[in-house]
């Protein structure tokens, strides 16, 4: 009886967890007025001082961790190596949060201006004043 229970209990617990969510962007007012390159995760990696200052689209998955809030190549990543620090005003990230408490399901789209950083561990670079975010 209580495998019965199990067997009918676990795909209504495994749809309603993994239920998809609607994609969402957050996008500033000055957004629409801001010209930005689209440019693939890989250039960036090869010629990040080609990009700097520069305002710019990137997309790849997000990770919000302790001190480490980062957009990564490749979904499985988990060490900092390569990754772009995101530098975003507390309210992107707050509404990012209470839309996905368990985390971004897929691909991230951020677009922002680049800048080479040495100063943070494991990070190439970063994308600061962050225009617009989309989840997708």
């Amino acid at each position: 009886m209580i495998f019965l229970k199990i067997l009918i209990w676990i795909p209504i617990l495994l749809a309603i967890n993994c239920s998809p969510k609607k994609p969402m962007k957050v996008c500033s007012d000055e957004y629409k007025s801001i010209n930005c390159t689209n440019i693939p995760f890989d250039s960036l990696i090869i010629a990040s001082n080609k990009f700097e200052d520069k305002c710019i689209e990137l997309e790849g998955y997000l990770v919000l961790r302790f001190h480490e809030v980062g957009l990564f190549k490749s979904k499985g990543r988990t060490i900092s190596d390569g990754a772009v620090w995101l530098m975003w005003e507390n309210t992107i990230e707050r509404q990012i949060l209470k839309n996905y408490p368990k985390g971004v399901p897929g691909k991230i789209s951020v677009t922002g201006v680049f800048n080479t950083t040495t100063s943070r561990f494991g990070h190439f670079g970063e994308l600061s004043k962050i225009s617009c975010v989309e989840i997708k």
